[in-house]
Parts: structure tokens; sequence; C-alpha cells
């Protein structure tokens, strides 16, 4: 950090540090001018320090713009908007199914277009 590079790359950064040194890093990562990556289990610096959070889940790349506590409240959002989305399907799914199992009689009595259909029925 002697130098200015374009880009940190820090992990776990508060680990083995005591207070007045994790204040000191956090008030210079927020005066840093360019970007800082950093892998952290420690939510409190966590929260001070970001401003976007990427998260892996089940092999999905999510991004949250925010600190740690943004990050909670917009996950819980996706969360539940996925939950109900899954829950619609489900239900489409559903009715679908039952509608299939019922023998979907509507398709059998609709009339056949078009010249050779019609030639059909009229040779019966």
């Amino acid at each position: 950090m002697i130098e200015t590079p374009d880009l940190l790359i820090l992990d776990e950064p508060t680990n083995h540090l005591d207070f007045e040194s994790i204040t000191w890093l956090e008030e210079y990562l927020g005066k840093y001018q360019k970007s800082v990556l950093f892998v952290t289990h420690d939510r409190y610096f966590l929260d001070r320090v970001s401003n976007k959070i990427w998260e892996i889940a089940q092999t999905q790349l999510f991004e949250y713009k925010g600190n740690y506590a943004d990050y909670l409240e917009s996950k819980a959002i996706r969360e539940e908007n996925e939950s109900a989305e899954r829950t619609k399907k489900e239900s489409l799914f559903k009715k679908e199914l039952a509608w299939i199992r019922k023998g979907a009689k509507a398709r059998t009595t609709k009339q056949r277009r078009g010249s050779n259909a019609s030639k059909h029925w009229n040779q019966v």
C-alpha cells in the first residue's frame, strides 16, 4: 500500500489486527480513490467499508450495491421474490397437470382446417 495500485486485493484484512489498526485501515480504505476487493468474515468492517457486495450462491453471482446492512435487506427481498415466482410456477404447473389428467377434451372436438381435413370429413 506504499504505492497506489489500481486495485487492492485484501484477504481477511482485519485478522490479527488490534482495534487501532482496524480503525486506521477503515479510514485509509474510505479515502482510497481506486478499487478495493476484499474477502472478509468481519461483518462490522464490511458494513463500514464496502459499497458493493458480490455473493456467489449455487453457481450464480449476485451483485448488491451498498454496505453489509443494505446487502442483507436486498438479499432478503431477492429471495422473497424468487420464492413468490417459484410458488407461482408451481401453481401453474399443478393446474396444467390437472388439465392434462382430465383428458384435454377440448382438443379432440376442434374442427380441422384445410383442404385435406375437409376432404377426409366429406368422405366419411
